[in-house]
């Protein structure tokens, strides 16, 4: 049996992926693994930055959205900074939760940047079946890339500890920044 299951895991593991790249205008481009199926789409949010959507494969109920901010004045937000936005964020899904609280998790990120999530259950879907759009799990996420660029990252799916939000987790642990 621990054969079968190692090499389950090792597929779940290496599920195939293709890399993708966001134009960020003037400002540079945004690196992302995409999950075997997935899409991205962008479009700009202003001056001030580019809203960044990953598209599942048809039939997948999830949704991931990435907002890269361009900060005005360069300054590399510290992991205290980047909790007390996901905190500010994220405070507006603890009361209708079944966790009531915010637990702080690491992106484990490379190339410098610091990044958290929380990840939040919806009461009132607990024992239900969702719908199309209805999503009983989501997830928050601030990231710091540089002192040029941050990100507010959001995550919706059915089941924390399903494939989908596996997937999309993954992807935004994949993400870089490179400038112009």
């Amino acid at each position: 049996m621990r054969p079968v299951l190692t090499a389950l895991c090792l597929a779940v593991l290496a599920a195939p992926t293709h890399a993708a790249t966001v134009d960020l205008g003037g400002h540079g481009t945004l690196n992302i693994s995409l999950p075997a199926g997935w899409t991205v789409s962008s479009q700009p949010a202003g001056d001030s930055g580019v809203a960044v959507s990953l598209l599942p494969p048809q039939g997948v109920n999830a949704r991931c959205f990435i907002s890269v901010s361009f900060l005005a004045d360069p300054k590399m937000l510290t992991k205290d900074e980047v909790d007390a936005k996901l905190k500010v964020v994220s405070e507006q899904f603890v009361d209708q939760s079944v966790e009531k609280k915010q637990v702080i998790q690491g992106l484990g990120l490379s190339g410098g940047a610091v990044g958290d999530y929380c990840t939040f259950t919806d009461a009132s879907l607990v024992g239900k079946t969702a719908g199309p759009d209805d999503f009983k799990v989501v997830g928050i996420g601030v990231i710091a890339y540089s002192d040029q660029f941050a990100a507010a990252v959001s995550l919706a799916a059915q089941d924390l500890k399903g494939q989908d939000f596996a997937d999309m987790l993954a992807a935004i642990r994949s993400t870089s920044v490179s400038r112009k």
